[in-house]
């Protein structure tokens, strides 16, 4: 399980160089001198040179990027163009709120939804379940941005209960961690309804029923357990979602966090900033994928045998040569 595990982390660096590469190149030759924005258009034809110059751009773009990738495996994201700060400096102070408000999403979402989905299984074909089939149609069309506003207009105009802006304290939290969840709870709601339902309708659910297994435990210890490994690659994947889709809840209620920092950065074509943006995202998408993978050890015993025994090709090995 070890060597997996390394496998899969050493599997990340080709993805790592693979997405900064091809950022790197959009971003290079996408309209815009970022000396020109950083300085503004006043900005006499000494001042750009001497930008470029001293920022490495007056270089081919195959060098800047060997540059850039020297300096990022020695721990160097590089200087911003326009703040003139360092780039993990300011990564320090903005990545602790985007990790509570992605991850305090990601958990917000399945403490919801699995309950929900169980009950939506349990209750199929009812006037619950057809109801709630319109209500999440309703849900997942309303835009985040939208749903921030109205959120912020009720509970901070109107009532003045929740603070509109910002994410100092839990009840900074409160607000954007809805905003993020809201469509999300209607779609993985229905996912694991049909997850369960598929289940619920193999033989050996069946068979347990014929047993006399109380209904209950049907459905907790057989059909949701086994119900677990695509639920498991959902939240895999969700863990780069909602890491990504900040940009959009940061900007609406004013947080500090890096979706915010790398719109910016994407208007100023600060290019050192945008980049350790996207390669963090990218190593956070890969580590929710390996997650998930261990995970899948753990809840089905047929996967962690198989790396137990030394992987694939040797438990196909050891069952040619019994054969």
């Amino acid at each position: 399980m070890i060597k997996y595990i390394l496998k899969r982390i050493l599997q990340i660096i080709p993805v790592l160089i693979g997405v900064s590469a091809i950022v790197f190149l959009m971003l290079s030759f996408s309209p815009g001198e970022p000396a020109r924005l950083a300085l503004g258009m006043n900005a006499k034809p000494e001042q750009i040179e001497a930008f470029n110059r001293e920022n490495g751009l007056d270089q081919p773009v195959a060098i800047q990027y060997v540059n850039y990738m020297k300096g990022l495996v020695t721990g160097d994201l590089g200087t911003s163009y326009t703040t003139k700060q360092r780039v993990s400096s300011m990564i320090a102070i903005r990545l602790p709120a985007t990790c509570i408000l992605a991850f305090g999403s990601l958990i917000l979402t399945y403490l919801v939804a699995i309950p929900l989905g169980i009950l939506l299984a349990v209750k199929q074909n009812t006037w619950f379940d057809d109801l709630y089939r319109v209500a999440a149609l309703i849900a997942s069309s309303i835009p985040a941005f939208w749903l921030g506003l109205l959120l912020m207009l009720l509970f901070s105009v109107k009532l003045g209960l929740l603070p509109s802006n910002g994410f100092d304290t839990p009840m900074h939290w409160i607000l954007p961690l809805l905003c993020s969840c809201f469509g999300t709870w209607a779609g993985s709601s229905r996912y694991i309804r049909a997850m369960v339902l598929d289940t619920i309708r193999q033989d050996y659910v069946r068979t347990a029923r014929a047993k006399g297994t109380p209904e209950r435990q049907v459905l907790f210890r057989h059909a949701f357990k086994n119900a677990l490994l695509p639920l498991i690659t959902s939240i895999g994947f969700s863990i780069g979602n909602f890491f990504g889709g900040s940009i959009v809840i940061e900007q609406v209620f004013g947080i500090n966090g890096m979706g915010r920092m790398m719109l910016n950065a994407l208007r100023e074509k600060d290019i050192p900033t945008v980049m350790a943006g996207v390669i963090i995202t990218a190593i956070m998408i890969a580590l929710g994928n390996l997650i998930a993978d261990l995970l899948y050890g753990v809840v089905d015993p047929r996967i962690r045998a198989v790396y137990s025994s030394g992987g694939p090709k040797k438990v196909k090995k050891k069952e040619a040569a019994a054969a």
